[in-house]
């Protein structure tokens, strides 16, 4: 009986994992998706919507998306997916985790494509290096917030 518990639960947690990460090809697909195929990606995957921003004449229409959403600390949660868009411009999509495995996977398919470094910069507590590939740019920001000890990717 506690071995058909654990593995239940090993089950879950390999899901939970599974939902929250999103491949380097999955990024780049969403990239030319709409918001309506964006939020059932999500969706389907147990990533909560959070909240929007209508475009202005300078700005881009923003949806933001949240998986694992901590109920007692707002703005917690263990990954963010942020979708930049408007009509006629290409989407652009900052996805944010405090995963160094699934940081790991995307850096490794990043350089499995032969993507190169073109620009590396530390600025506000950043390090952001940008990466070149035949059709577009890829920025990796690291970044770790003032007296905590959780590394966003």
């Amino acid at each position: 009986m506690k071995t058909k518990i654990l593995i239940i639960i090993f089950f879950l947690i390999a899901i939970s994992t599974k939902s929250q990460y999103i491949s380097f090809d999955e990024l780049i697909a969403l990239q030319k998706k709409d918001l309506t195929e964006i939020n059932d990606f999500l969706t389907i995957r147990g990533w909560d919507f959070s909240n929007s921003e209508e475009a202005t004449e300078t700005t881009l229409n923003k949806a933001i998306w949240a998986f694992g959403r901590t109920e007692w600390e707002e703005g917690k949660a263990q990954a963010w997916f942020y979708l930049f868009a408007k009509e006629g411009n290409e989407n652009r999509i900052i996805y944010q985790i405090h995963n160094r495995i699934n940081y790991n996977k995307i850096f490794a398919r990043i350089k499995t494509l032969g993507m190169k470094k073109v620009k590396s910069v530390i600025l506000n507590n950043t390090i952001y290096s940008d990466y070149e590939g035949k059709n577009y740019v890829v920025r990796i920001l690291q970044s770790s917030e003032e007296n905590e000890s959780v590394t966003s990717y």
